[in-house]
């Protein structure tokens, strides 16, 4: 991913480096592609709860839900 951006790095008078900058539109799609991340994470955790709820059910660990509350739970 980063061989293809504009980096350009600060140093000190030592020569190390110390930041870097990068051009804008380069930052926003950075920063769009952390957020859409987060959101597949955020998705994949409320799944794997959610299957995990499943099997505790049908081994009688929960009680059952209808619809009605599930959907009242949202």
């Amino acid at each position: 991913m980063t061989e293809n951006l504009n980096i350009e790095f600060i140093t000190d008078r030592s020569g190390n480096k110390k930041a870097v900058q990068i051009p804008i539109k380069e930052w926003e799609a950075i920063e769009q592609k952390l957020s859409d991340l987060d959101d597949y994470m955020d998705i994949k955790s409320n799944l794997k709860t959610a299957f995990i709820e499943v099997n505790q059910i049908k081994n009688g660990d929960l009680p059952k839900k209808t619809m009605k509350a599930f959907l009242e739970d949202c």
